[in-house]
């Protein structure tokens, strides 16, 4: 469903599933990737990198997160919320592998 919404250019009700979707299924991979679709279509290109950056999260992926996590910092845009979110996230990811890498 939520890919015949974004095929068809219903962006408002692709993002309602896939917020809903995401409150029950937060560690679903193919959800974040559909989440990125839909911001591509869209020319939201920030929120697109951040939405991949999740996805590779969730498949532990962690280079590929940390690349589309910067690529989402560059891009243009003035979301002080939103630059701040995928700062911390950023800064959150890279404290764990910090972490990790102390445990081994």
């Amino acid at each position: 469903m939520i890919d015949a919404y974004i095929a068809s250019g219903q962006f408002a009700e692709a993002k309602s599933s896939l917020n809903d979707a995401l409150e029950f299924y937060p560690s679903d991979a193919w959800l974040y990737q559909r989440q990125a679709k839909m911001y591509a279509k869209q020319g939201d290109l920030m929120r697109q990198y951040q939405s991949q950056g999740e996805y590779y999260v969730r498949l532990q992926e962690y280079t590929a997160a940390f690349e589309q996590f910067e690529l989402a910092l560059k891009q243009p845009g003035n979301d002080f919320y939103l630059l701040s979110g995928i700062e911390a996230r950023l800064n959150q990811l890279r404290q764990e592998q910090q972490d990790s890498r102390k445990k081994k």
